[in-house]
């Protein structure tokens, strides 16, 4: 089994938006990506960001993770899964969830009551909508189409069917879901799983009975239902770093009222004492996270290194991982080795400041623990020069063969996996010889927290190409 890569974008917003996630999207596409995915709670809807992406791309996927049952009738879902899968020449997948008591009756005034048997009614009616067979006529516990009695209802309703013929007349659903009954019931009708919280090497025992028991309640096999769990890639060259922001989100979660979800971070779905859509244990939930955040405590390091691949080749090692425990896709989120914009125009404003002689001003924008390699060949002293004060002498020293003309120009900035690659130029006039100097270098920049954190100096752009692994 080939293992899928997708990146999760989460919330527009909250997450990387406009240009910038357009920029990540773009890059995993190039990358070979399977699939970019979008969220919905109570801000940026997943359906607007997904059709937007539609015409910024080519080849990748595009999967809601997930559209919330409770925000739009299921006509409107399938409508708007059409639609998107029309723009996008068939890359749409559904990804459904019932969200819970707290966004479905605060937020969209719906009664949280039974979720996942309105999640079985709505994922029926979607895929007869867009299967197009005939018109819509369906009579559940949830909903009835058409809707022919009831208080205010007219009896002018009469059965429709979509009024475009889809790209599709199939088109993949996920259910998000994390307790025992609601993922027997995804095995049961849909075609994959999006677990939010996931242990590589625990989800077979944790999980597997309920998923033979939804798949043979189906009539299927294994082999026509898909795993895709969302994980947090935290990249940075200090574990402890990487490991505190993948324990920042967990701790999001540990603190909300939701045993299913504090129990599927252990990896057993028998730990919780209530039925999935039972809410009674939510107001000891909402404590318990309260004294979580009272007491200070975190969540221990071997839930964060169990669940999250973190760490300098996350991606890699999470790759290999989930490949061998029979994973069809993993989707990451939290992708902080992907470079913006916004870390260019720091690089810019340090090459201007250079520019100027503002030295002072260029050492600002670096951290204290930078790290400078000088390659053989590009420049004087070649080695390793480590801190604020060691990299500010070593451009002394260059600028002290120059005169006051010595500029950079960068020829081209780019992102080059977790690092800004800058190809420059530079000008100027010998301060011993008179001579006029003109040649070209290239830079590798790491970025972390908005500060410059490292910088590799090669005398060309092939070499620093080569040196980050780019054929």
């Amino acid at each position: 089994m080939t293992l899928k890569l997708g990146l999760n974008l989460g919330y527009w917003g909250i997450g990387p938006q406009g240009e910038e996630a357009v920029g990540y999207v773009q890059t995993a596409e190039r990358a070979g990506y399977d699939s970019v995915w979008a969220a919905e709670s109570y801000g940026s809807d997943a359906v607007s960001v997904l059709a937007y992406l539609a015409g910024k791309t080519e080849t990748i996927k595009l999967g809601a993770a997930i559209l919330q049952v409770p925000a739009r009738q299921p006509a409107a879902a399938a409508m708007a899964g059409a639609t998107i899968d029309a723009l996008s020449g068939g890359r749409f997948i559904f990804g459904f969830g019932p969200s819970g008591p707290q966004v479905s009756e605060g937020w969209y005034g719906v009664p949280y009551e039974k979720p996942w048997g309105r999640t079985r009614e709505y994922v029926e009616i979607v895929k007869q909508i867009v299967a197009r067979e005939g018109r819509l006529e369906y009579e559940g516990k949830h909903y009835t189409l058409p809707l022919t009695e009831g208080e205010g209802v007219t009896g002018q309703g009469k059965a429709l069917k979509l009024n475009f013929h889809p790209v599709r007349t199939e088109i993949p659903i996920f259910l998000g879901a994390i307790g025992r009954k609601s993922v027997e019931l995804a095995a049961e009708i849909a075609d994959g799983w999006i677990p939010i919280f996931f242990s590589v090497d625990e989800w077979e025992s944790a999980w597997g009975e309920h998923i033979e028991a939804g798949l043979a309640k189906g009539g299927r096999s294994r082999e026509d239902f898909e795993v895709s769990p969302s994980v947090q890639v935290a990249i940075d060259g200090d574990l402890e770093t990487a490991r505190n922001v993948v324990k920042a989100g967990l701790l999001l979660y540990l603190a909300l009222p939701r045993r299913e979800a504090r129990r599927g971070l252990q990896g057993d779905p028998r730990r919780a004492r209530r039925r999935d859509g039972d809410d009674r244990g939510r107001g000891r939930g909402r404590r318990a996270g309260t004294a979580i955040r009272r007491r200070g405590r975190r969540p221990p390091d071997r839930l964060a290194g169990a669940r999250r691949p973190r760490g300098a080749p996350a991606h890699a090692r999470a790759a290999r991982r989930h490949g061998r425990h029979g994973l069809p896709r993993l989707a990451s989120t939290g992708l902080l080795g992907l470079v913006s914009e916004a870390d260019v125009e720091l690089i810019r404003d340090q090459f201007e400041a250079v520019n100027q002689r503002d030295f002072e001003r260029a050492m600002n924008l670096y951290a204290d623990d930078v790290v400078l390699v000088v390659s053989r060949d590009s420049g004087p002293n070649p080695g390793t020069y480590e801190g604020k004060e060691a990299v500010g002498n070593w451009f002394g020293d260059w600028f002290q063969m120059f005169g006051r003309d010595y500029r950079f120009t960068i020829e081209e900035a780019r992102e080059l996996g977790d690092r800004v690659f800058i190809f420059a130029s530079h000008t100027g006039r010998g301060r011993a010889s008179g001579a006029e100097v003109h040649g070209e270098n290239a830079y590798l920049y790491k970025v972390r927290d908005g500060k410059i954190a490292g910088v590799e100096f090669y005398a060309t752009r092939d070499d620093a190409l080569e040196a980050a692994g780019v054929e």
